[in-house]
């Protein structure tokens, strides 16, 4: 699945104006919960996330509730570690991740020691209560901007 770049552009610039408001979650790296109402996310972040609902099947899935839906924002250096996530009442934690900013080197997403080279706009799928994941380090000046959608299914 792919995001258009009309829908991908307001939450990139919106994510650049933000950021800072976000939480700091290890070196180069910010976290923002989408339900925070002072972030102002804007109404493409839900469309986006419509659209994955829509085209995977989800309606009346149930939210993650520990991270529930995010921007995530990593700078230079910045990465995530190798992790797992864990079940909710005997559900699978399953992430659907939209790239929407794609540094110029790294940033990558790893899930089981399989690196997913994708594109900006490019939606990715990720049980992550059975998957390791993380991403490499971000290299330069241009961030690696994610949007993540979490569900129990």
């Amino acid at each position: 699945m792919q995001i258009s770049m009309t829908l991908l552009e307001p939450v990139r610039a919106w994510a650049e104006a933000k950021y800072k408001a976000f939480r700091p979650n290890g070196f180069g790296r910010q976290y923002g919960d989408l339900s925070r109402i002072n972030l102002g996310a804007p109404d493409e972040v839900w469309e986006i996330k419509r659209q994955i609902v829509e085209t995977n099947g989800l309606a009346g899935a149930e939210q993650e509730p520990m991270f529930k839906d995010f921007c995530g924002y990593i700078t230079e250096g910045g990465a995530v570690h190798p992790h797992t996530d864990s079940e909710h009442n005997g559900k699978q934690h399953v992430r659907f991740n939209v790239l929407v900013s794609k540094p110029q080197s790294g940033g990558v997403p790893v899930q089981d020691d399989i690196e997913l080279f994708v594109e900006e706009g490019s939606v990715w799928k990720c049980v992550a209560s059975q998957t390791k994941h993380w991403c490499t380090p971000v290299v330069g000046s241009k961030p690696r901007i994610v949007l993540s959608y979490g569900f129990l299914l």
